[in-house]
């Protein structure tokens, strides 16, 4: 049922003015560490809690045995020469073992074909990824997006450039980025690229109002944007999108599982199972940029990072409508497949928009949201406007975080859902 479309980019005019001059640097597979400790380095996109919401809750709940931690300290307005400044205290204090790092926007100056700019970018990425190599982190190194829309006058008050013209300098920082990668040999998420072709594809997909890059300033990505740029970083962190597999025999009336599933019984048509971890849940009109679920018809987000999959066999009929619910029975979505399909097997995750998984998930994804305020916190030192010292201030916001990661712990439990099928 995936609407995904792709438009390669040597093929659409679209690209021309910027294409020719950018090479892919080699892929370089990053595998996380049982036990990792990620940290997210970047500016106000960072910041904004979203792309970074949707990777700490799939770390936490859909690949919960990898055990990853996570910490976001993006700080809006920063440049990758301003992180340097903070890098020791605000950074390194917390032992990273891994890092994403996404500098660029602001780096621009919003100043149009400035390589200058891109120079300065080149001169501090490439001390950020030397000290956090030397400091035995793994490092992701992403480029900046592109921009939508030309960003208010207060964004550049001085510098006076236009929409291409700022695209232009942000292309140049993301050769800049991927040279630094190429010669470091790190992973590199192409932020640039992946939003240029989901500006191309939601045009024409949706319309020319759709905002990939944010209707308000064309800086800040909406959420399908940010959907775009996670789906960026899950390939470049190696993350095995296979959430499981389900087979139903209507013959026998039994199940088998695999990937944290586990079959308890049948009862007059109805499967009952029990999940230890989720699919990535997103509900949401299909051809809005404030839409996550939207954003994944941009990019093949589901096929590769949320495949949660239902396969039956036995089959005696054409065709069968399939519910998903929750241990109460209470029907939460259904749909109707041909028996082919359902041989073949559904994404369930893709599918079936509100399910068992949702409410549990919202409630994980929640705190989560809370948990990267309180590091937002820390990264602005909020205890300075009451007046607190930094050691009091940094404490007590450590305190909170460490009590809502054992709320995040303890919201996060096993689902209990119910699949019938019911042949028409």
């Amino acid at each position: 049922m995936s609407s995904f479309l792709h438009v390669e980019v040597c093929q659409d005019p679209f690209f021309e003015k910027y294409y020719s001059a950018s090479t892919q640097p080699p892929f370089v597979p990053f595998t996380f560490q049982k036990g990792d400790r990620l940290v997210m380095i970047g500016d106000s996109i960072t910041e904004a809690r979203r792309f970074s919401l949707m990777l700490e809750t799939y770390l936490s709940v859909c690949t919960p045995q990898l055990g990853i931690e996570v910490r976001n300290i993006g700080k809006g307005g920063e440049t990758a020469e301003g992180f340097l400044e903070r890098m020791n205290n605000e950074c390194l204090r917390y032992q990273p073992t891994a890092a994403v790092v996404c500098y660029g926007m602001n780096d621009t100056g919003y100043a149009s074909n400035n390589r200058v700019a891109a120079d300065h970018y080149s001169a501090a990425t490439a001390r950020i990824i030397t000290n956090l190599i030397s400091a035995g982190v793994r490092v992701i190194l992403s480029s900046p997006g592109c921009i939508g829309k030309l960003p208010p006058d207060d964004y550049m008050p001085d510098a006076h450039g236009t929409m291409d013209g700022i695209n232009t300098t942000l292309r140049f920082i993301r050769d800049e980025a991927a040279a630094i990668a190429t010669a470091e040999k790190i992973s590199f998420v192409d932020h640039f690229w992946n939003m240029y072709k989901a500006r191309i594809n939601s045009i024409m997909m949706y319309g020319d109002d759709y905002a990939v890059c944010g209707a308000d300033d064309g800086v800040h990505p909406s959420w399908a944007g940010h959907v775009v740029m996670a789906y960026g970083y899950f390939k470049a962190l190696g993350i095995n999108g296979d959430l499981g597999t389900i087979v139903i025999d209507l013959v026998k009336k039994t199940a088998i599982t695999q990937g944290g599933h586990t079959f308890i019984g049948e009862l007059n048509g109805l499967y009952t199972f029990r999940s230890t971890n989720y699919p990535f849940c997103a509900d949401g009109v299909p051809d809005k940029d404030w839409s996550i679920r939207s954003g994944m018809t941009l990019v093949p987000f589901n096929h590769e990072f949320n495949q949660m999959v239902l396969k039956v066999t036995g089959i005696n009929t054409s065709r069968y409508r399939v519910s998903w619910m929750n241990h109460l029975n209470m029907l939460e979505e259904w749909h109707t497949y041909t028996d082919a399909e359902l041989f073949e097997g559904i994404n369930l995750a893709e599918d079936f928009h509100l399910n068992p998984f949702s409410t549990p998930y919202n409630r994980v994804n929640d705190l989560i949201f809370q948990k990267q305020g309180i590091e937002s916190d820390e990264t602005w030192h909020t205890w300075e406007a009451l007046g607190a010292s930094a050691e009091v201030g940094l404490a007590e916001c450590e305190s909170q975080r460490k009590e809502l990661r054992k709320a995040i712990e303890h919201a996060f439990v096993p689902v209990i859902h119910n699949i019938r099928l019911e042949a028409i």
